[in-house]
């Protein structure tokens, strides 16, 4: 809307200024009263399904009905209703993906963005049908939408929930419409926190990708490589200045697993050592036990014969107990080092099964942070440059991009909006609202990193 003032001679300028905050005032508000009302009576639009929205869906088999011979045979004149079996494997909640489909266990990936109930439903029965091999039904649900955001000069900056039909327009009317300049501040709070918020995250993240770097490292056995990541959103010198940092941090818990192997490593030896030494013994005192029972034989024989008496045989007897004593001690020590050498090697086998998890799980742990704060530094990054938006003292004309994804989408009052969608609004023509907040929308690094990562 603009407002354009005509008089004869020249306005002051002081004065041309109050005559077009007064109108904007008296006129503003009756005009987004008039475009939330249109919203309001407008007939809903087709549902056409978005990347982002959950949907719940069902799948049903019918059942096989009884013969009607049959069921009369016990009494009953009519046919029940028919019934149906819903599949608890395939029905559930699915959110639509980056790549506008869902994925469904046997039935595989469907296409849902983009597509209206009814196609969908189409592609799914005839999926399902082909499965069980006769009719189905296919039930969906809409559970939850991406709400729609609003930032700029408006009174209530924030997210909305979405409706088919609205426009940029209709959405400035739903956030209380345009401010009037003594309520534009609350842009450069926004900025500053949002700010704030950006330079918290892109420190995390260089944090992580660093300490990842180093964890892969170890858990692979090579040298650390600078992550190209990181090489993007800080340079090279930060990089390797992170990537020291942590591994200066990560030099104790690496020291003590070195030294944990050690000792590991020194009770395998020892175990391995005891048990050569038992095993060169076994051959002796088997050997011994082989003279002691010979001699046995012998004096058994002469005291059967009476060349020697009960005492001589007693004695034999007593010498060969004692060889086989010391040989079955043999034969037990043989055993418990067996025992502690295989009780070494589990031990160290787990200590390194073990080490190599908790690296695993760490890495994990921190990929799943990296993914979640590479898409919150963009729309940070994002954010904050609509909110560095302008003001005009001149003129009340509004402007408007979608911010769509990755994308940027130029709209006028009645372009269609989208689940999920950014609307920035401004003034034109523009002056700098907000410089400074945060110089993250100009580094060159982290234009680099976000699109390498889009």
């Amino acid at each position: 809307m603009r407002l354009s003032i005509k008089a004869s001679g020249a306005v002051p300028e002081g004065l041309r200024r109050m005559i077009a905050a007064l109108a904007l005032v008296l006129c503003s508000e009756p005009v987004f009263a008039q475009a939330q009302s249109n919203v309001q009576n407008r007939p809903p639009a087709p549902m056409i399904y978005s990347v982002g929205d959950e949907l719940k869906l069902s799948f049903y088999e019918p059942l096989k009905m009884p013969d009607r011979t049959d069921w009369a045979s016990i009494g009953k004149p009519q046919l029940p209703g028919p019934s149906y079996y819903l599949h608890p494997e395939l029905s559930g909640h699915y959110s639509i993906q980056s790549d506008w489909t869902i994925s469904i266990p046997t039935i595989g990936t469907i296409v849902v963005a983009q597509r209206n109930a009814k196609e969908v439903e189409t592609d799914l029965t005839n999926a399902f049908e082909k499965i069980i091999g006769h009719r189905g039904y296919v039930s969906i649900s809409l559970v939850k939408r991406e709400p729609l955001y609003i930032v700029g000069p408006v009174k209530q900056q924030g997210s909305y929930k979405f409706q088919p039909g609205l426009t940029p327009l209709s959405l400035v009317a739903l956030a209380g419409g345009v401010l009037r300049d003594q309520d534009d501040d609350s842009a450069v709070v926004e900025a500053v926190r949002e700010a704030g918020k950006q330079a918290a995250d892109t420190d995390r993240l260089s944090s992580l990708l660093a300490q990842n770097a180093v964890l892969q490292s170890e858990l692979q056995g090579k040298p650390v490589e600078l992550p190209p990541q990181l090489v993007r959103l800080d340079g090279i010198k930060r990089a390797e200045l992170l990537v020291n940092a942590e591994q200066a941090k990560r030099a104790l818990v690496v020291q003590a697993n070195s030294e944990r192997r050690k000792e590991l490593e020194v009770a395998s030896v020892a175990a391995q050592n005891r048990l050569n030494v038992d095993q060169s013994r076994l051959p002796t005192t088997a050997a011994s036990v082989e003279e002691f029972k010979n001699r046995m034989t012998s004096i058994d024989t002469l005291h059967s014969h009476g060349t020697v008496d009960k005492v001589v045989l007693e004695q034999a007897r007593g010498e060969l107990l004692g060889a086989e004593d010391r040989h079955d001690a043999v034969l037990i020590s043989i055993g418990d080092d067996l025992r502690d050498l295989a009780q070494a090697k589990i031990g160290a086998a787990k200590f390194e099964a073990d080490t190599k998890t908790e690296l695993e799980r760490t890495l994990s742990d921190n990929q799943h942070q990296i993914d979640d704060l590479v898409p919150a530094v963009a729309v940070s990054t994002g954010i904050i440059g609509l909110l560095r938006s302008d003001r005009s003292d001149d003129t009340d004309t509004l402007q408007f991009e979608i911010v769509r994804g990755s994308q940027v989408v130029p709209a006028d009052v009645t372009t269609p909006l989208e689940p999920g969608d950014l609307l920035r609004v401004r003034r034109s023509p523009s002056k700098t609202l907000l410089s400074g907040a945060s110089d993250a929308t100009t580094n060159e690094g982290m234009q680099k990193f976000l699109r390498a990562e889009q």
